[in-house]
C-alpha cells in the first residue's frame, strides 16, 4: 500500500467566543495527525484553535466563508486543487462533507463523531433520505467514532454500499499520572448542558456530602452560559450551606488541567442523559485512575467494559447510592480504578487508533481506482 499521501483534514465551525478552547473534536485531530505512521502533507483547515495545530500547517477559513457550509465546501475545494490532496478528511458537518464530494467525487471522506441522521417515514422523508444517500454514495468513506454509532447507521442505513470504520478517540497514556494516593474527592467533568446529566450528578453528590462529611466534589463545567437557567439550577444546588465548603465549581479548564483533576480524584462521574456516541471524558476518568460510575447510554459501555458501576440516566437516588458503595467498599473502588484504567490503556492507546485510521485512509486510496461516483 501506499506509504505517503497528502491530506486536509476539515474541522466544525467554530464560534468566536470559543475558538480558543480546544474540544475534543479538535483533541482527537491533534492526536490521530500526530501519531499517524504515514508520511506525506497534512494541512488543517480550521476556525481555531490555532495553537494546538502548531506541529502542521493550517489553513484559517476567511471571514467571509465562515458561516454557510456551501462557501466553506467551495473554499476548501480550491485549496484540495491546489495543494493537490490524494483526500479530503471532513470532521462532524456533514453538510460540508456533502457539498464538498460534489466538488470532488471519492476524495472527501466524512469523520461522524455523533449517531448519524435517520429519517422517520412519511413522504417528505422519504424524498430528504433519497437526497441523502445520493449525497453519501459520492464519499470515499465514513468513519464512526464508536461501534455503537456504526450499528445505528447499519440498521438506519442498511442499502448504503460505503467503505467504513470505526475510530475511537484515543489517549497519549505516556502523558497521565494517575496517582497511588487518592483525593476523598467526586468529580464530574463535561457540558453544563442538560444532556450532559450535571443537574443530577449534582443532586447525587449533595446527598452524599450530607452523609459523608469527610469527602468533598469537584465539577469542571465548559460552556458557562450557555443554558443560564439550567446552570443557576445547578449551582443553587452546589451552595448548599451544609456542604459548599467542600464543592470546587470550576470553568472552561484547559484538558491539561482536567487531566491533572483526574488523577487525583478517587471517584468520577459521568452521569450523560444523551446517547453519548463515544465518551471521552470516561476515558479520561480511567486513564487518570479515578473509579468511574456512568450512565452506560451509547458507546459509553464500549469505554469502560466492565470495569465501572452503571446507572440508569435521571436516577438520582441510584447514583447516590452507587457513589456511596465506592466511598464505604475501598477495594471495589481500587479495582475498578486499577482494571479501568488497564482496560483503556490496552484498547485506546492513540498509537494502536492511528494506525487503525491509516490503515482505513490507505485502503481508499486503493478503492478510487475501482468506485465509481456518481
Amino acid at each position: 500500500m501506499r506509504s505517503e499521501m497528502t491530506l486536509l483534514v476539515v474541522l466544525p465551525r467554530r464560534s468566536h467566543a470559543d475558538r480558543a478552547t480546544p474540544n475534543s473534536v479538535d483533541l482527537c485531530v491533534r492526536d490521530l495527525m500526530t501519531r499517524s505512521r504515514r508520511g506525506g502533507e497534512v494541512c488543517i483547515v480550521t476556525d481555531g484553535p490555532l495553537g494546538l495545530f502548531s506541529s502542521f500547517r493550517t489553513k484559517s477559513f476567511p471571514p467571509s466563508v465562515t458561516t454557510h457550509s456551501f462557501l466553506r465546501a467551495s473554499y476548501v475545494a480550491r485549496l484540495a486543487h491546489s495543494e493537490r490532496a490524494d483526500l479530503v478528511i471532513v470532521h462532524q458537518q456533514f453538510q460540508v462533507a456533502a457539498r464538498l464530494a460534489r466538488l470532488l467525487p471519492g476524495r472527501v471522506v466524512f469523520h461522524a463523531h455523533g449517531f448519524y441522521k435517520r429519517y422517520r417515514p412519511g413522504l417528505l422523508n422519504s424524498i430528504r433520505r433519497f437526497n441523502r444517500r445520493r449525497e453519501l454514495a459520492r464519499l470515499a468513506g465514513l468513519v464512526h467514532v464508536s461501534e455503537a454509532c456504526r450499528a445505528h447507521f447499519a440498521e438506519a442505513w442498511p442499502d448504503v454500499r460505503l467503505p467504513q470504520a470505526v475510530v475511537p478517540n484515543g489517549l497519549d497514556f505516556s502523558q497521565w499520572r494517575p496517582q497511588r494516593q487518592r483525593l476523598q474527592e467526586i468529580i464530574c467533568v463535561g457540558r453544563c448542558v442538560p444532556e450532559k446529566g450535571v443537574l443530577e450528578a449534582a443532586q447525587a453528590v449533595a446527598r452524599v456530602l450530607v452523609e459523608r462529611p469527610e469527602w468533598r466534589a469537584r465539577f469542571i463545567l465548559s460552556e458557562p452560559g450557555r443554558k443560564p437557567e439550567y446552570e443557576c439550577r445547578v449551582l443553587v444546588v452546589l451552595s448548599q450551606p451544609a456542604i459548599s465548603d467542600r464543592v470546587v465549581i470550576e470553568f472552561s479548564l484547559s484538558w491539561e488541567c482536567v487531566r491533572e483533576r483526574y488523577e487525583r480524584a478517587a471517584i468520577a462521574l459521568v452521569p450523560s442523559r444523551w446517547r453519548e456516541p463515544f465518551g471521552r471524558t470516561a476515558l479520561e476518568a480511567h486513564a487518570g485512575g479515578a473509579a468511574l460510575i456512568s450512565s452506560g447510554t451509547g458507546g459509553l459501555r464500549e469505554v469502560s467494559g466492565p470495569f465501572a458501576l452503571f446507572v440508569a440516566p435521571d436516577d438520582v437516588a441510584g447514583f447516590a447510592e452507587a457513589i456511596k458503595r465506592l466511598i464505604d467498599d475501598e477495594a471495589l473502588r481500587y479495582r475498578l480504578a486499577e482494571e479501568g484504567a488497564r482496560f483503556v490503556r490496552e484498547r485506546f492507546s492513540v498509537e494502536t487508533v492511528a494506525a487503525v485510521n491509516d490503515d482505513f485512509l490507505e485502503r481508499l486510496l486503493v478503492n478510487r481506482a475501482t468506485r465509481q461516483y456518481r
